[in-house]
């Protein structure tokens, strides 16, 4: 009791001497968060002023010591990112675990605890995986006209024959680890396949890398990777890139981010689609009720390539909510819509191209449900493609049947 009761007293004089920063507000005032007297209700000031200053040992200290006073979820969600923030990824791994299984949780917090998980198991290291049935009404992307004015001229279409409604199977695996103690250098690997009837429509991609965390500015990620594909066995592209990720809240990483990615496209056989390519990405998420969540993002996109008429400025936004159903199930529903205009006439349409490209998803899942041992996703997708050249026009329908896991703390914990 002694030992406590000077832990309060000095903890106290800190809040005094920085309380205006606090003048009149009540962080603690959550349903879920036993309404104290004023002692434990500034010791949990006080923590937060030290997340808020990036004084991530003192705040761990004294969100442990105020979890001792307390069962409040709120005052172990603190002391978790605490932990998490100072980079004791495997405590505060087990913090927020507990936090999932044993709290009855809001499902906007829920699905934040989620998002730390996943990278915190980036950080010590986790492999993933996933199988996926495929249904793809349209896996060229072949526009439906059936004559297009080309030249002065009108010229029938003739469908590839491959292009017909396919089935076929996608399958992914990923891998990640840090190479220091702090997590602050790390690598990642990805890799999938996505198998089509007929050999002429399989698409391998390899991405991989290193991963750049800088302690001192906790705000700052930032990834140097090389992507490469092959399509139809034939090497389709390759693209060195670097990333720059910002999150001006280091407390809460997830409320707004902005990234910055350039690369340099090398389009295997086809010289005049090489391309500098420069994109901005700014994204935001909100808990606009305890059972639902939002993410939306803002995008423009640069392409700079040799030949003029491919080279195009592109813009867009998209939103995802996801949600509870019933009992384990949820849902994530998403939508997108944006633009791209090509810079120069097409030299075989003889006009510009202007391109808008919508799309529409739907995606169901049952933590609870297990398939040997991966939790199923199902999802249907729609995509449409409208163009002022009618050859670029397309729309498609998918259906997704996904079997995930990442392994580490175990599948439903991510899924």
């Amino acid at each position: 009791m002694e030992r406590s009761f000077f832990i309060t007293l000095l903890l106290l004089l800190g809040v005094v001497i920085n309380s205006s920063a606090y003048a009149g507000t009540d962080i603690m005032k959550d349903d879920d968060l036993p309404q104290y007297a004023d002692p434990l209700q500034v010791i949990f000031l006080v923590g937060m002023e030290s997340l808020i200053k990036q004084d991530y040992p003192s705040a761990v200290m004294v969100f442990t010591a105020l979890s001792k006073e307390t069962d409040s979820a709120r005052v172990k969600l603190e002391l978790a990112r605490a932990l998490f923030l100072d980079r004791q990824y495997s405590a505060s791994r087990e913090r927020f675990f507990n936090l999932l299984h044993e709290s009855d949780l809001p499902w906007a917090v829920q699905e934040n605890i989620r998002r730390y998980l996943k990278l915190i198991d980036n950080a010590l290291g986790s492999l993933r995986y996933s199988l996926s049935p495929l249904y793809d009404t349209n896996p060229l992307n072949y526009t439906d006209h059936k004559a297009i004015y080309v030249a002065g001229g009108i010229l029938d279409l003739v469908p590839p024959s491959d292009n017909d409604e396919v089935y076929g199977m996608s399958y992914s695996f990923g891998a990640s680890k840090a190479f220091t103690d702090d997590a602050s250098v790390g690598g990642y690997f990805d890799f999938s396949f996505r198998d089509l009837e007929g050999s002429s429509l399989d698409r391998v991609t390899v991405d991989t890398g290193i991963s750049l965390a800088p302690r001192n500015h906790p705000k700052i990620r930032g990834k140097i990777g090389f992507e490469e594909s092959y399509y139809g066995g034939e090497h389709s592209y390759s693209m060195p890139y670097g990333t720059v990720i910002y999150s001006p809240d280091s407390v809460d990483q997830f409320r707004f981010s902005v990234s910055i990615k350039l690369g340099k496209l090398d389009v295997h056989e086809f010289d005049y689609l090489d391309a500098y390519t420069q994109g901005i990405d700014l994204r935001a998420s909100k808990a606009f009720s305890t059972n639902a969540q939002a993410i939306g993002h803002v995008y423009v996109e640069n392409a700079d390539t040799d030949e003029k008429p491919y080279s195009y400025r592109g813009a867009g936004i998209g939103l995802d909510i996801s949600f509870p159903i019933a009992s384990a199930w949820g849902g994530n529903f998403s939508g997108s819509i944006g633009a791209r205009n090509y810079l120069a006439i097409d030299p075989v349409f003889g006009e510009k191209r202007k391109d808008i490209t919508r799309k529409i998803g739907l995606t169901l899942y049952n933590r609870q449900w297990t398939v040997f041992g991966m939790v199923p996703e199902f999802g249907l997708h729609y995509e449409e493609r409208s163009s002022s050249l009618d050859f670029y026009e397309y729309d498609k329908m998918s259906f997704i049947l996904r079997l995930k896991c990442q392994l580490s703390t175990g599948c439903s914990a991510y899924n």
